[in-house]
């Protein structure tokens, strides 16, 4: 008996650790980014764990199983290994690995000298082919891939979701909280107000004892209104992380609640969904994340709740409290509350008929608001009115929403048809024509230089738009020495800030007396930066797709890249290596077209995007070299490098 219980001391513990995943890596755990955090048009599907800004650290198994895949890609995650742990269910996945262990690094090795190069690997495997146990050396930590040295770590289902390794008891060392910004209050439909205007509203949010915060006056709101909040979470390092859980409460009643522990690849269209994209790609903002649930959104995170579950109405008049509780995948728990005051919708009944002048237009989701003065503003008085009498172009007369301030009148338009052709007050044109694109789609042509076409259901909601064309910037595009050519005018496509669930086209007239190849369409920011979004030549058309409205121009890339030597090197996988940084204006340059000969004999040459760097392949017999280094970029421009080194 007593031999029976020394036992069972012994297997119980080692069965229950045997049950969760251990980490990959034996130094200090510290993640650089969490799991499903913000990247943008897609959520991030693992842990990047540092590795002290170098590169060899032994990668562990997390769990018994088998390698079921190898894959070795020049960008992405490179130098990549994938495990079964049938016990478990679940896959194990790094990336940017420096080496694999053995047997898997002979096996890379054959393959890449039968295939003559280096990149180009995906293979699956059996159980039967590589067996792993807990706790074996699989591989090294490097910087192969994308950015700088670190391990992707990622665990997945066999249906290959992402999930959290917390899901599986791995717990993030993370002692620091969550820190909350601002409380978004937005407006979800044409006739919603907040605090008395149609516009988005942020209340900034104070510390009010530790991990707790709140704002300071009651947020009156009518309509269907919506809420977001921005905050930013990390560990002490400067990176920002995302939280694993959120919950929004109306009164202690749970309105929406997101986890994020899991999700699908086929989902990533819908992170503008679970985020704001553009308020989360702001300075000073953090993730901003949407603490109500489009009709649309088929996410885990959210999976129990409704359509639309979240939002303020009017079906709860009176004052209430919002508490919003989020918890970061270190389990640090942080609270935000404060009270909202919901009105009863009005009967319109004060309504303004003098003559305005047209300023501007502010988009919302579900409006599009007119911003205009008053020829006698001594006679506006903030309350004295709550609509505007308009007639639409066919001359029907309409009882429209609408707000003061600052002495300005705004008046919401509801996303309808009736208004594309324009509205005005007093004889006045106060709303400009517009194009409405509805969920079967549209087109809108900025003269005959530039067609967007937008394919059917590529908004969930139909939306207003229009092409603006303004004059290029050239003193933008390039540095003082080298500038891209316009070749178009810029074409802003408003409204600005709108982010599209499936992609849109944009198609230019392809410029006569040019070479195509060197053409590409590019965004224009509002500080005057350009960033290439395409160029696929159609017939007489060029065209790329996108899923965010902004400004377009066609530049012609006439500059051949630059490059400088830098020195000798050993790398790995190389060897002794000539190394030289490459940059390109434009489009950015053609690593995969890079060629290079050494005494006129071809080399292997290979290149790290990352730190636009080139590497030449030579023996090691002393000597001076003859090298000839050719360096292209997409647009089709080289570089030819000649000298002795």
């Amino acid at each position: 008996m007593k031999k029976v219980c020394i036992l069972l001391i012994f297997l119980i513990p080692s069965f229950a650790y045997a049950q969760t995943p251990r980490w990959p890596l034996d130094i200090e755990i510290s993640p650089s980014s969490s799991f499903a955090e913000f990247r943008g048009l897609r959520f991030h599907g693992g842990v990047d764990l540092r590795t002290q800004q170098r590169t060899g650290f032994p990668v562990y198994a997390v769990a018994d199983g088998f390698v079921s895949r190898i894959k070795v890609q020049h960008r992405g995650f490179g130098y990549a290994l994938y495990i079964d742990h049938p016990a478990l269910n679940i896959r194990s996945v790094f990336g940017h690995l420096e080496d694999y262990a053995e047997p898997m690094a002979a096996y890379v090795r054959e393959k890449q000298k039968k295939m003559g190069k280096l990149y180009g690997i995906d293979d699956s495997f059996s159980a039967e082919r590589f067996s792993i146990k807990r706790g074996q050396i699989i591989g090294y930590t490097g910087e192969s891939g994308i950015g700088p040295p670190h391990l992707h770590f990622e665990l997945r289902k066999f249906n290959d979701n992402p999930i959290s390794p917390t899901s599986v008891g791995m717990i993030i060392p993370d002692k620091i909280p969550p820190k909350l910004l601002s409380v978004y209050f937005e407006g979800l439909a044409s006739d919603s107000l907040i605090n008395g205007g149609f516009d988005r509203a942020a209340i900034p949010l104070k510390m009010i004892k530790p991990n707790i915060y709140s704002w300071d006056k009651p947020v009156i709101v009518s309509g269907k209104v919506g809420l977001k909040i921005g905050l930013i979470d990390t560990n002490g390092s400067g990176n920002r992380f995302g939280v694993e859980k959120i919950d929004l409460f109306l009164d202690d009643k749970i309105l929406l609640r997101r986890v994020f522990q899991e999700y699908s690849y086929d989902e990533n269209w819908q992170c503008t969904y679970a985020y704001d994209y553009f308020l989360s790609s702001l300075r000073g903002t953090g993730y901003v994340y949407t603490l109500f649930k489009w009709p649309a959104e088929t996410l885990c995170y959210s999976r129990e709740f409704p359509p639309w579950a979240g939002i303020l109405c009017d079906e709860l008049p009176g004052k209430h409290n919002i508490r919003i509780e989020a918890i970061d995948f270190g389990g640090n728990k942080v609270i935000a509350k404060g009270q909202v005051v919901i009105l009863n919708p009005s009967t319109l009944s004060r309504s303004f008929c003098g003559q305005l002048t047209f300023r501007n237009l502010r988009y919302n989701a579900f409006s599009v608001v007119s911003e205009c003065d008053c020829s006698s503003k001594e006679a506006i008085v903030k309350g004295s009115f709550d609509s505007v009498k308009c007639k639409d172009a066919q001359g029907c007369e309409h009882i429209l929403p609408a707000s003061i301030e600052n002495g300005r009148v705004r008046i919401a338009f509801p996303i309808n048809k009736i208004w594309a052709s324009g509205a005005q007050v007093d004889g006045c044109w106060i709303l400009p024509r517009q194009s409405l694109i509805s969920l079967e789609g549209g087109e809108l042509h900025g003269d005959s230089e530039v067609k967007v076409v937008f394919p059917k259901n590529c908004m969930d909601f139909p939306f207003f738009a229009d092409l603006i064309r303004r004059s290029s910037r050239l003193k933008q595009y390039g540095s003082d020495k080298q500038q891209l050519i316009a070749r178009s005018s810029v074409w802003d496509l408003i409204p600005s800030s709108l982010i599209l669930p499936r992609p849109m086209e944009i198609e230019f007239e392809l410029p006569v007396a040019s070479n195509p190849r060197q053409l590409g369409i590019y965004e224009e920011s509002a500080s005057g930066r350009y960033s290439y979004c395409g160029g696929e030549i159609k017939e007489c058309k060029i065209a790329c797709s996108a899923r965010t409205t902004g400004a377009f121009v066609i530049l012609e890339d006439k500059i051949s890249p630059t490059c400088s030597y830098k020195g000798k090197r050993n790398i790995k996988h190389l060897g002794s290596c000539y190394v030289y940084e490459a940059n390109d204006v434009g489009e950015g340059l053609d690593f995969d077209a890079i060629r290079a000969w050494v005494d006129g004999k071809a080399v292997l040459v290979d290149s790290d995007p990352d730190k636009d760097e080139i590497y030449v392949t030579f023996s090691g017999k002393t000597g001076k070299k003859n090298i000839l280094l050719k360096i292209f970029d997409c647009a089709g421009n080289v570089e030819e490098i000649r000298e002795k080194r």
